[in-house]
Order: C-alpha cells, then structure tokens, then sequence
C-alpha cells in the first residue's frame, strides 16, 4: 500500500513541476524517460558485472546495480533533454484546453514511468526483506487481488522494457530474483541466485 502512495504521490509531484512548463515539454520528457530507461535497461547488467568486484570489497557492495542504472539512466536523459531543448526552443501555443488537458495527461504519465523504474532501481539494492513494505507481487502492493496490475508500476515498466528489448529477462524473474539476492532479514544474510526461477513465467 504503501509503494502505492508513493506511486501517486510521486506522479502528482511530475505534473505539479510540468504544469508551468507547457505540454511540448511534458510530452518529450516522457518519452525521454523511456528512451533513457532503455538504455539504462539495455547496458546496465554488463556494466554492474565488471565494477561488481571493484566494490566487493567497500561500503558499496551490492549497490553495483543501482549506480550503473541510476548513471546511465541520468546522463542518458539530460543529453535528451539538451537535444530536446536545442531542437524545440520556442513556446508553442495552443488551445488552454488541450495544453492544460495535454500537460496532465502527459504530466501523470512522466511520474507514473519514473516511479516505475526507481522501483525497480530500488529492488536492486541490498534492502530488509519488506522495505517500504514491498513485496514483488503485484497484488500485495496494490492492496488486493483484485486490484488491477498497474500499481506499483515496476510491473508496467518491466513489462514495456521486456517488449522493447526481447534479449531482456525473458522469463520475467527479474524482481523474484531481486527478491532473493538482495533481501535479508533477521535470521538470514540475502541468498545467492542460482537460476531458481528460469521459466517460472512460462509455468506458471
């Protein structure tokens, strides 16, 4: 429930800081976002797997996944947003009705594609078992079965990210993965992956 919150909270937050900014610049920055998350999405795994044992040994072993994400994510997007602002400088005008309607939408869908992939930068770090008292299925963040599967949007992310690049976690265990080999708890240190769950989507 709580990722929920926070979902919104953060989506309300992205349309608050476009609604001055007009619907051109919430329109590019979200597509941006995506095109960002899939670079980030595309290079990180190779990129954590040789800074990985440059950490082993500091504070920052474990964090390897989250910093490559998080720096190709970062610098990817502000070389689209310069691009984006070089190529589109002037203030396009438009109907108020479309330019406020335009700007929600697209300001709602800025923070609902953000928040999607900091979650999934923070399944990556090494966390308590329920941080943020999250678990990776879908229905138990949402605050029901029923729910539909858009909150918490990580699964939405994983899913377009899965459809842009079919090379990306075919088998849709990237967060029961995570799950696993970052989470810890009390009685346990988190537990080494060992190819577990490989086709668990298509078994299930």
């Amino acid at each position: 429930m709580l990722v929920g919150f926070l979902t919104v909270l953060i989506m309300g937050g992205v349309t608050y800081a476009f609604w001055r900014e007009g619907l051109l610049t919430a329109l590019t920055t979200a597509c941006n976002i995506f095109l960002a998350g899939l670079v980030a999405f595309g290079f990180w795994e190779p990129i954590a797997a040789q800074v990985g044992p440059a950490l082993a040994d500091t504070f920052l072993r474990g964090y390897e996944d989250a910093i490559c994400l998080v720096t190709l994510f970062a610098l990817t997007l502000a070389l689209l947003r310069y691009l984006t602002n070089n190529l589109a400088n002037a203030h396009l005008e438009y109907h108020p009705l479309l330019r406020q309607g335009g700007t929600l939408v697209f300001g709602l869908l800025t923070g609902y594609l953000a928040s999607g992939f900091l979650l999934c930068v923070l399944q990556t770090l090494p966390w308590q078992v329920n941080f943020l008292q999250f678990d990776y299925r879908a229905e138990k963040n949402a605050g029901g079965a029923k729910t539909p599967r858009v909150l918490p949007p990580d699964h939405v992310w994983l899913t377009l990210m899965r459809g842009a690049m079919p090379g990306f976690d075919p088998d849709a265990t990237f967060e029961v993965r995570y799950a696993r080999y970052r989470r810890y708890n009390e009685d346990r240190e988190a537990l080494p992956y060992q190819g577990e769950f490989e086709g668990l989507e298509k078994k299930e």
